[in-house]
């Protein structure tokens, strides 16, 4: 028997922080895409076009030929961070964000969907999602 979600139940976690971590595998994109610092303004772009509001990011590609990238998001509800392994086809993706003056669970779903469209991953595994509720909230 599926539970219902009572009400009291869907208003605590619209105004929960949310904590989504996601690992892409067996990503068939372009090589390029896990490697390059031009991946940033795709990404910038999937955040933009989610939703979210980007106020900064930030993108370090480690040192070697085709080693991967740290992406770094400050988005005004938190933020977003990616980190790739070319070598393996992954990519680790941590998206934190607050619903403390609205739903913004559309925009997540909308941003992964981006995402999903740059690295094209074959499979996923959803590592943790956490709700964070501030007493008295």
């Amino acid at each position: 028997m599926k539970a219902k979600a009572t009400k009291a139940k869907v208003e605590r976690e619209a105004k929960a922080d949310v904590d989504i971590g996601v690992m892409f595998l067996d990503c068939k994109c372009d090589q390029g895409t896990l490697t390059s610092y031009e991946t940033k303004f795709d990404l910038d772009a999937a955040i933009t076009e989610s939703g979210f509001k980007l106020v900064s990011s930030s993108l370090n590609v480690f040192p070697g030929d085709g080693s991967g990238f740290t992406y770094l998001a400050c988005i005004g509800e938190s933020h977003v961070a990616i980190h790739t392994w070319p070598e393996r086809g992954k990519v680790d993706v941590n998206v934190f964000y607050c619903n403390f003056f609205g739903d913004n669970s559309k925009k997540a779903k909308k941003l992964f969907k981006g995402l999903r469209e740059i690295f094209s991953p074959q499979r996923e595994e959803n590592l943790e999602t956490r709700l964070w509720e501030e007493k008295g909230r």
